[in-house]
């Protein structure tokens, strides 16, 4: 079995961080442009209350663990956060099981396969270092 250079290595495994951070700092900006209408959602599904404090604070926690998760000294402490961030809004949004259209089912199905894939590079990303 052929091994890696270690620069090499240790330059692969900061692009797929930044990779990754970049997803979510971009996240962090399309859910920042669409605020009121993430909160309509959460009132939607049932958090007529507080919406505003979830999604903001959703949106800050978000942005703070993908610029940890940059810096290998605190990767693992970014990546439980994208994680967790990623779990907790698959659970708040993307609650595919509510859905009566099989259209938007389908599709929030697909949301929360991705988010899992997601979850598993995060975590071969943690582990790497």
């Amino acid at each position: 079995m052929a091994t890696m250079n270690p620069e090499t290595l240790t330059l692969l495994t900061f692009l797929g961080r930044a990779a990754v951070s970049f997803y979510f700092l971009w996240s962090a900006s399309f859910n920042t442009i669409r605020f009121a209408r993430n909160v309509e959602d959460l009132a939607r599904a049932g958090i007529r209350r507080g919406g505003a404090v979830l999604v903001g604070a959703g949106t800050i926690a978000m942005t703070v663990a993908s610029l940890l998760f940059l810096n290998p000294a605190t990767v693992v402490q970014g990546g439980v956060g994208v994680i967790l961030f990623t779990l907790g809004s698959d659970l708040l949004f993307h609650r595919w099981w509510i859905y009566r259209d099989p259209n938007l089912r389908i599709v929030h199905q697909q949301f929360a396969c991705e988010h899992l894939a997601l979850s598993g590079g995060i975590v071969g990303l943690m582990v790497a270092g």
